[in-house]
């Protein structure tokens, strides 16, 4: 199986000179891997990481900053990574990164709580989400390339809210789609857009081309991502009325809505949806849906390589990360107990 070399590339900046693995050691020990991947970019870029973390408590209160701390940290690495394979981390890069942050990142994980808890914003978080937005603002127009890296994210922003409202809207209603031939369209379209959002940015500060190919790659990865984070969180999804999930798109032929309508009328413990889903082969199809939608990240990173060759397959990482978390739900029979590496 073919070594994936582009951690070399990432041993050439200081992490272990050692770490390389093939998609072999993966399949083997995939909590493992995911423990390595994520030891190795903590510890690559954790000067990185404390000095945007420095800067950013005098722009968000504590209690949000420590919430949003971990996920901050995932938007970072595929941005650092990027920037290491292309350029350099200097001053101006961190700028960018932290306008990502406070325009990008914190209101859209605010906005996503909010329709995750189904209450209303306060004026204390609709105030602090515009200042954000407006502090990222101020920072990108200083920035070279400043005017396409607003538009660029205002394009991300818009398609993640339309997503969350979409979702919002579909409450306790049955969806389904076709999610192999049309998941760049409605719910699906811009999710995780924090990749999209992130490397598309780093690109152009080093004024490096997105090519349509690049944007469909970074597409992808929020359609696997989603898929596999709603694998995992079946339960939670089902409890707030989400029925836009992975089973419903992949398993089609097996009608669920009745058994949906039980369980949010309090007749059906999800336990019994689980074994439904167990006894359908219903996961098992999302599995092999997300395994497609891998494959073909590969297949379209062969083609990057000749656009991005100092880019690839190092940020392939980040997709075999989601592979490792789809090997351990299917392992611990469709629970994920592991969150924290996500």
């Amino acid at each position: 199986m073919e070594q994936r070399k582009g951690i070399e590339r990432l041993s050439t900046v200081t992490l272990d000179p050692s770490f390389t693995y093939q998609v072999a050691d993966i399949y083997a020990d995939p909590t493992s891997f995911d423990q390595r991947i994520i030891t190795a970019l903590k510890a690559r870029y954790s000067s990185q990481l404390n000095r945007l973390f420095d800067e950013l408590r005098l722009e968000i209160r504590h209690n949000a900053l420590m919430v949003y701390t971990p996920k901050f940290t995932r938007h970072l690495f595929p941005a650092f990574v990027t920037a290491d394979s292309i350029g350099e981390i200097d001053d101006g890069y961190l700028s960018l990164c932290k306008a990502c942050l406070l325009g990008y990142s914190l209101p859209i994980l605010a906005l996503d709580d909010w329709a995750d808890q189904g209450s209303p914003l306060d004026s204390l978080t609709l105030s602090e989400g515009i200042h954000s937005i407006y502090s990222a603002q101020v920072i990108l127009h200083g920035l070279p390339n400043g005017e396409a890296l607003v538009i660029y994210l205002n394009q991300v922003y818009s398609q993640i809210t339309e997503s969350i409202l979409f979702e919002l809207e579909s409450r306790y209603r049955f969806i389904q789609v076709d999610l192999e031939t049309d998941f760049e369209h409605g719910y699906y379209r811009s999710l995780c857009g924090y990749l999209s959002a992130f490397v598309g940015a780093t690109l152009l500060y080093y004024n490096q081309p997105i090519s349509e190919c690049m944007r469909r790659y970074l597409r992808l990865f929020g359609v696997l991502r989603q898929v596999v984070d709603e694998i995992a969180d079946v339960e939670e999804d089902l409890s707030q009325g989400n029925v836009t999930l992975p089973f419903l798109f992949a398993h089609q032929q097996v009608n669920l809505q009745g058994h949906f309508q039980r369980f949010w009328q309090g007749r059906l413990a999800f336990s019994g949806i689980h074994n439904i889903l167990l006894e359908t082969g219903a996961y098992e199809a999302c599995y092999a849906m997300a395994m497609r939608l891998y494959e073909r990240t590969c297949q379209l990173q062969e083609e990057l390589k000749q656009e991005y060759p100092r880019l690839f397959p190092i940020l392939g990482m980040f997709y075999d990360l989601k592979l490792c978390q789809l090997l351990r739900i299917q392992r611990n029979s469709w629970q994920d107990n592991l969150k924290k590496y996500r």
